[in-house]
């Protein structure tokens, strides 16, 4: 009896299949029918996209491969959606579901991947569903009678947490390109986590520039360690920010606080943050010592500052146009430069800069000071350049190297370096400060014991320090001050960020 209802069923499927089939056939012309695939099977037209399959082998293909991936259900309320009068007079018509939104659950992972590297997308989805994470994937999360645009837009927008799979094959997806776009805005809107992981070496800025400013999880050859890494990713705090480092630091009382050497921040924007430990330093210049300094770094004198971080390098290109993007502000990416400091920024750019950071990422960003900023690049002991008291043209940018325009940062590392091991303090791109300028502000402290210095209480320009890859050997020493007002820009202004607890 039982072998008798399977043989019927059986063959009541393989009419409907053969049904289902000719209908294809009869209603879509073969362009129509390649059009209809990309909407709503795109896995399957990619598989046959620019072949030369007629119409029959088409309807054959598609039919055969719903029924393998149990996406029958899918090919009706399709074809029903697209072909309403000739279905509803040749098969039962069937109950569609509306494609509204269900609630966003931060803890469900959206995973974009190329066609290619189907197999590892699978495989992620389930090792995520038995570690209790909702996925959503296509082609399995695709509701019966939804386009696969339409598809794609919900479960985004249903996500919390956006899982790139970065490859030869996914950099060149249309697909995969517009996916990541889409959640790099959702990101902006603190609405999702995007989260990459490399399957197979590439390089992520074809996809996004955006893209390299994350950690990205290495997963070549190496499944389950990035599997395990994944999940500690997904299991730490939703708020978008930065390093287990950097929280575990602030989460520990300040009394009992240990300071690590260096500290790094992921996400929105990547960066390397150097301690600089707390203590005295000799601020200012001495002619005895330093025959170029200048009445407005005089009197040399001994200056107390508390622990605090200093980035390693100036702001990016990359760093302030992802700042851009999520603050819509004008910025164009100048070709090739990713990875130079950002120039043509006012102290109020910066600024806004900091405030946007510290607001992402609930950390405490900011400008140095110029107390901050000198002792970070030239130490303790008052030398005239990061690396001592001789000029050496080999260990930064300046106008002796006769580059005459910005370098990537960290080019001159590690010979240019700070006793910090800070790099591109001087030469390379002028850096903003906190403080308001005042040409005599050393004098008014001189003879006295001063901590932790913030500048004059107001003015009219502010500070501007390290010089830059257009002035010479005097204008690029540790010492050197200038200014200017905060609301201008020039082709050599830059800055760096500071972390305070």
């Amino acid at each position: 009896m039982l072998l008798r209802s399977a043989l019927s069923a059986h063959r009541t499927q393989r009419s409907e299949i053969s049904d289902l089939r000719n209908f294809i056939v009869e209603h879509f012309s073969r362009d129509e029918l390649e059009l209809f695939c990309a909407d709503y099977f795109r896995d399957f037209y990619l598989d046959y996209e620019g072949s030369n399959l007629s119409r029959s082998q088409w309807a054959h293909r598609l039919v055969e491969y719903c029924v393998r991936r149990n996406r029958l259900t899918n090919l009706r309320a399709a074809l029903q959606k697209e072909r309403t009068e000739p279905f509803a007079k040749r098969f039962a018509l069937t109950p569609v579901a509306g494609q509204s939104r269900r609630v966003h659950d931060p803890r469900q992972v959206f995973i974009s991947y190329a066609h290619e590297d189907a197999p590892v997308a699978r495989r992620l989805a389930a090792d995520l569903r038995r570690h209790d994470y909702p996925v959503w994937i296509a082609p399995e999360s695709i509701q019966p009678g939804e386009s696969w645009v339409s598809a794609i837009d919900r479960g985004l927008h249903e996500s919390g947490i956006f899982l790139a799979l970065l490859s030869p094959a996914a950099v060149k997806s249309q697909w995969v390109r517009s996916e990541t776009r889409l959640a790099i805005q959702l990101e902006h809107q603190g609405r999702l986590r995007l989260v990459p992981m490399m399957l197979k070496s590439c390089d992520p800025s074809l996809l996004s520039a955006f893209l390299t400013s994350y950690q990205i999880i290495p997963a070549s050859n190496r499944y389950e360690q990035a599997l395990a890494e994944l999940l500690v990713e997904l299991g730490s705090s939703p708020a978008r920010v930065a390093a287990d480092s950097v929280t575990r630091w602030l989460r520990s009382p300040s009394g009992k606080r240990r300071w690590p050497s260096q500290l790094s921040v992921v996400a929105p924007v990547k960066l390397e943050l150097l301690r600089v430990p707390a203590g005295s330093f000799w601020m200012g210049s001495h002619v005895k010592r330093d025959r170029a300094a200048q009445v407005n770094e005089m009197p040399r004198h001994r200056v107390r500052l508390s622990d605090y971080y200093i980035a390693r390098y100036p702001v990016t290109n990359q760093q302030y146009a992802f700042f851009a993007q999520a603050t819509q502000r004008d910025f164009k990416m100048p070709a090739g430069k990713e990875d130079h400091p950002v120039v043509n920024v006012s102290w109020n750019d910066a600024v806004a800069f900091c405030v946007w950071l510290s607001q992402t990422t609930g950390l405490n960003f900011g400008l140095p000071t110029e107390a901050e900023w000198e002792k970070a690049a030239r130490g303790t002991d008052g030398r005239v350049y990061p690396w001592g008291d001789e000029f050496d043209a080999r260990r930064l940018n300046s106008r002796e190297s006769n580059i005459q325009d910005t370098t990537p940062v960290g080019w001159y590392s590690p010979a240019g370096d700070s006793p910090y091991e800070v790099a591109d303090m001087c030469g390379n791109a002028w850096e903003w400060c906190a403080d308001w300028y005042n040409e005599e502000e050393y004098l008014r402290r001189a003879g006295t014991r001063v901590s932790d210095p913030r500048g004059p209480a107001q003015g009219m320009m502010r500070v501007l320090r390290g010089g830059a890859f257009d002035f010479n050997k005097d204008g690029v020493r540790c010492g050197y001050r200038a200014a200017n007002f905060p609301h201008e820009r020039s082709y050599d202004y830059g800055f760096r960020l500071v972390l305070r607890p």
